[in-house]
């Protein structure tokens, strides 16, 4: 920025240094906005887990939201893991879904369902999302757990120990 606040290049010619006004440094600063946004958008983040519900059916109301460019598919062997924590089961994974090709939907998200706990009563998920129901033994919250987008050359499953020396 310039002393009036202005956007300015500057560029080198022969010794000399030439300033290059607004338009050239609008399209330029433009464009990188651009370059950053499309880099941004090809990231999976975890958006949001619902663990503990204040519901008398609590673990039912579970769900975790994967946010996404809207549309765009998710790559393969792409999965959303817990990774339990607890001192005596440290590194063993307590939920594994590969959620590899699904789509997110035009809202940009995706929300994974353990239908093993039966349906949450009342509960309705944005039509905007894309719903992945999956099928897990444990429900997410069971004592200290970390929760990751991760791809994997190999299946993850459930109970799969991913801290085989136990370092931590």
């Amino acid at each position: 920025l310039d002393k009036f606040g202005e956007i300015v290049f500057t560029r080198k010619f022969g010794g000399k240094m030439k300033k290059i006004n607004n338009l050239f440094a609008l399209i330029s600063v433009a464009f990188t906005v651009i370059l950053i946004s499309v880099s941004a958008q090809a990231q999976i983040l975890v958006n949001e887990i619902e663990i503990d519900p204040p519901t008398e059916v609590n673990d039912r109301c579970q769900y975790v939201e994967l946010r996404g460019t809207p549309g765009a598919v998710v790559p393969a062997n792409t999965y959303f893991i817990s990774i339990n924590s607890d001192q005596s089961n440290f590194g063993f994974l307590n939920t594994a879904v590969n959620v590899g090709g699904q789509t997110f939907g035009t809202n940009g998200t995706i929300t994974l369902i353990n239908t093993l706990l039966g349906t949450c009563p009342n509960r309705t998920y944005p039509a905007a999302t894309t719903v992945l129901n999956y099928s897990a033994g444990l429900s997410l919250g069971q004592g200290s757990e970390g929760f990751y987008v991760v791809q994997s050359g190999t299946t993850l499953a459930a109970g799969q120990d991913l801290d085989t020396n136990d370092d931590g």
